[in-house]
């Protein structure tokens, strides 16, 4: 325990010292070797970098050791002397990738408070989870910046707070895939001296750098160089000089160690396997790898037990928290993103509002003449069209950077897949929430607001200004299949959303529309002479169950139309109905239909999210569906 500035005494989660070592590890992507037999010890207490030139496996090697290995692997993983056992692994290591994807609408206190919530569990009281957050951030450099918005971050305080945000459950292992990219001298600075900073704590922290200068390396406790997948030093900063030395090569006096090396091998073979051989691949026991433990852990907040390296956790639960805590937590966070988003709610709002005026002007009063019935059904399957591309573009460029910062997430640990995607897809009932209900019946409200109302506006103005049958049962189905779509098509826009980039997604959903817009016209004028094979293949396009709970809802029992011209081939109702294939067909079905297709696509979802979490989403990631540049 600690006692803050305020008197409030802190729990700390203690960590036993985590080293890992690592023998002839090798991994192979396609036909392409990556890292061949390379060895290695990282060990408590050290900031270790991996350097090397672009191509030489640096961030292969970090995935690997973390856990996040992305081809074939062979080799052996020690943690603490004992074969790596990675759920245990897990709980006491965390993974920052080179992205510092933040949730962009919480402030900086929100964004830690929310992580010591879900992090820590019930056995630690909202005051003390309240207080190690103001401690993390005191720590870190962003006592500051409390009440400053994410999105309003510098580059160098966005990559602080990531860190920040793991710090919470104090991981023994902390790795780093970059964590200097595209930060300014200053900042890059202040971010090396904060890593080191912490591993003085007793932590085990490694982190990939392409070529540092001579005063960021040597901050450096240990430095571990790649070329080819080779292992071309292993050891101290102020020992790489005399390693040279040995190999032959004089490091000129006003010249970057670091930069020597990298330019010593570049694209050159020999020499990489001399240095290799020289180091033996990396081997902890060679001569020139100082790789010791220290004796001095320095400051102890709660990280550093002296005694049993091999027991590094003793944890039983997958997560701290419950499921129905993660949901909660997760809920509170989506609303309160929701509600802050001014921009996208009134985008939204004003999209919807202009759109509906447009199609009432463009189509107005259609509904009201026998003379314009096929005109008034090619405007319904508009609507659809403009539901399905509406709703479903969105999901698929905004949601792929959602899923990296998932991925972040539910590697380290913070909740499970199914609370998260519990808390996405599902609207909590204010009445069950015990602690804030205003706040949350506040939020339900933003939410139905965004999700339903807007969709109703647009539906209200295009029904009345296109002349349709003013009798309340009929609207009411007729928003009710409206809503249905824009949810199903939103649904689908997450699905591709969940498996490519937003470029290809962009593509793709385009691709997989095109046929189901194409199915969903059929008939239009001869549907009683569709053959059944037709009607079976139809039924797959979701656009079409849309479009006939639309013309249903409209034209269904509604005898002859007035006809304002001589003659009005379909001024009767059922007859047009009977012409568009759509005679005898149910609302009610066609809403459950639209139903039952938005479960698919939320089930699809969940399953694309599980693929990708797990080890199986290497297939995937060889086809390039999740790269976002």
């Amino acid at each position: 325990m600690e006692i803050d500035e305020r008197g409030v005494i802190i729990k700390v989660i203690k960590r036993p010292p985590v080293d890992v070592e690592f023998y002839n590890l090798c991994c192979k992507v396609g036909k392409k070797e990556i890292l061949k037999s390379i060895c290695g010890k990282f060990s408590s207490g050290h900031l270790t970098g991996i350097l090397g030139c672009s191509g030489a496996g640096k961030t292969t090697l970090l995935n690997t050791l973390a856990g996040d290995a992305q081809g074939i692997v062979s080799g052996r993983i020690y943690i603490n002397g004992e074969p790596r056992v990675m759920r245990d692994f897990r709980k006491v290591s965390c993974y920052l990738r080179q992205e510092d994807l933040v949730q962009p609408y919480l402030t900086v206190l929100e964004s830690v408070t929310i992580a010591t919530q879900l992090k820590l569990g019930e056995r630690f009281s909202d005051k003390e989870k309240q207080s190690l957050a103001h401690r993390i951030l005191s720590t870190i450099g962003l006592d500051t910046s409390h009440n400053t918005a994410v999105e309003h971050l510098s580059g160098g305080e966005r990559k602080r707070l990531t860190i920040a945000l793991e710090l919470v459950n104090n991981p023994a292992v902390i790795f780093l895939d970059e964590p200097t990219t595209g930060l300014d001298d200053v900042s890059l600075r202040q971010c090396v001296k904060l890593l080191k900073s912490l591993a003085s704590q007793g932590r085990n922290i490694i982190c990939t750098i392409h070529q540092p200068s001579d005063s960021i390396f040597k901050l450096f406790d240990m430095v571990y160089f790649l070329s080819d997948g080779y292992c071309i030093y292993n050891g101290t900063v102020p020992d790489l000089i005399p390693f040279l030395l040995s190999a032959g090569c004089s490091c000129p006096m006003n010249y970057n160690p670091a930069d020597y090396i990298i330019e010593s091998v570049n694209d050159q073979e020999s020499r990489t396997l001399q240095l290799s051989n020289i180091i033996n691949n990396g081997n902890p026991k060679s001569q020139f790898n100082s790789c010791i433990a220290f004796d001095d852990y320095g400051i102890n907040d709660g990280i550093r037990e002296k005694p049993s390296r091999a027991r590094y956790s003793n944890e039983i639960n997958s997560f701290e928290t419950s499921f129905w805590t993660q949901f909660l937590i997760l809920l509170r966070r989506n609303f309160i993103q929701l509600r802050r988003n001014k921009i996208v709610l009134a985008l939204h709002f004003a999209h919807n509002f202009i759109c509906g005026l447009c199609v009432g002007i463009l189509f107005y009063q259609v509904g009201m003449r026998g003379s314009m019935m096929i005109l008034n059904l090619k405007q319904l399957y508009g609507l659809v069209i403009y539901f399905m591309f509406t709703h479903a573009m969105a999901p698929i460029l905004l949601y792929p950077p959602e899923v990296k910062l998932l991925e972040r997430e539910y590697f380290n640990r913070w909740y499970s897949l199914k609370a998260y995607f519990t808390a996405s897809t599902v609207t909590l009932i204010p009445i069950i929430v015990r602690p804030s209900f205003p706040h949350y019946f506040i939020y339900f409200i933003f939410y139905i607001c965004y999700k339903v109302i807007t969709t109703v506006i647009f539906v209200l103005l295009v029904y009345f200004m296109t002349g349709q049958p003013l009798e309340s049962d009929r609207f009411a189905w007729f928003c009710t299949v409206c809503v249905l779509t824009a949810i199903t098509s939103q649904g689908l826009g997450y699905t591709i959303g969940a498996l490519f980039n937003p470029i290809r997604g962009a593509c793709v959903g385009s691709a997989l529309a095109i046929p189901l817009v194409l199915l969903g016209m059929q008939g239009i004028g001869d549907g009683d002479k569709l053959a059944p094979y037709m009607r079976c293949i139809m039924f797959i396009s979701y656009p079409y169950h849309a479009y006939v709970g639309m013309a249903v809802s409209v034209f269904k029992d509604r005898g002859r139309i007035d006809c304002d011209d001589v003659f009005c081939y379909f001024g009767d109702s059922e007859f047009l109905l009977l012409k568009m294939g759509m005679e005898g067909k149910s609302r009610i079905i066609q809403a459950i239909i639209l139903l039952l297709f938005f479960v698919i696509n939320r089930f699809l979802l969940y399953l694309f999210l599980r693929i990708r979490l797990s080890s199986g989403c290497y297939l995937l990631r060889r086809m390039e569906l999740f790269n976002l540049s």
